[in-house]
């Protein structure tokens, strides 16, 4: 009887070239996603600030506001602030 000998240990050239690749393309993708969490956190600040910001003004001017009844375009314009925040947050 004959023994085949077979060669369980891979070509290790091959697989270094293959590990360089794809660590080469995990370290690609993962700079690209960070780069667009990133852009994502600051769009997510500049509306969060934005509504902050106009609350602050809101409670600040509130007689003002209450006397020349603009309450409507107060809450209007909160809402659209709200909304862009809102579609910031769910990106």
């Amino acid at each position: 009887m004959r023994m085949c000998s077979i060669s369980v240990r891979p070509d290790m050239k091959n697989f270094r070239e293959m590990k360089g690749r794809v660590s080469a393309s995990f370290v690609a993708l993962t700079n690209g996603l960070g780069q667009r969490i990133q852009t994502y956190r600051r769009m997510n600040r500049e509306a969060t600030g934005r509504v902050t910001g106009f609350l602050g003004e809101l409670f600040g001017a509130a007689q003002a506001i209450k006397v020349t009844t603009t309450e409507a375009n107060a809450v209007h314009h909160f809402d659209g602030l709200s909304e862009v925040r809102r579609k910031a947050v769910v990106k």
